[in-house]
């Protein structure tokens, strides 16, 4: 069975990991990501924030965990970037007004005549694209962001033979690079930000999913190492 190194952050881990093992590779726990978590009182101002809200605006599924761990989510409607993040906001209980595509801008571009008059939180990680913050609050009446978490390079540490390396991030392809080389294993990604991170280490991508979702990265992964 071919085997495959999920280099994404340890709270990421199972859900890429069980794709994988549906499509019949051996996932391999190989993480390249660390994260930094916000202080307590910044937690707890996004929640507060978030419960006085009308929408909530994710770009990535991780502040569902952070802000409220396993308890049930706000009543407020969220707004997801992409349907991958649409998925876990429903398989919570949540409610979701509205789903991108996951890409940054565009995505802004979409909220555009829907958010102007709203009340809008954004919990998102410290190194989101600036320009998404900033556009968002220029559309706005009454916006406020909050970074609380810091998602960090991590070197992957010495391991058996791989076959493979999927990648969901750009932070996690920086990890990998401190440590191994991209040329010693078939390489998968999620997202033009990922697919860009390794194009700037001279890197063409074997396999890409732009859907955003795990399960259509896995099953394109297992097609090509399997032609």
């Amino acid at each position: 069975m071919e085997r495959v190194a999920v280099t994404t952050s340890e709270d990421r881990y199972a859900g890429m990991a069980s794709e994988l093992i549906a499509v019949g590779l051996q996932p391999v726990r190989v993480p390249c990501v660390s994260i930094r978590v916000a202080e307590p009182d910044v937690l707890y101002r996004a929640r507060a924030a978030c419960e006085e809200a009308d929408l909530i605006v994710l770009l990535a599924s991780r502040p569902l965990r952070l802000l409220w761990g396993d308890g049930r989510l706000p009543d407020t409607p969220f707004v997801a970037v992409s349907p991958a993040v649409a998925s876990d906001v429903a398989s919570r209980g949540g409610r979701v007004a509205m789903v991108g595509e996951g890409k940054g801008l565009d995505f802004v571009d979409l909220l555009a005549e829907h958010i102007s008059e709203k009340r809008v939180v954004m919990a998102h990680g410290a190194t989101t694209d600036p320009r998404v913050v900033v556009a968002l609050k220029d559309m706005c009446s009454d916006m406020h962001s909050f970074p609380i978490y810091c998602s960090m390079p991590r070197p992957p540490g010495p391991g058996d033979r791989l076959d493979a390396a999927v990648f969901l991030s750009a932070v996690a392809v920086e990890g990998w690079v401190q440590g191994r080389d991209l040329g010693d294993v078939t390489v998968a990604c999620l997202g033009s930000a990922t697919e860009g991170a390794l194009r700037r280490y001279d890197h063409e991508p074997d396999v890409i999913s732009r859907s955003q979702t795990y399960s259509e990265l896995a099953s394109s992964l297992a097609g090509w190492m399997r032609n």
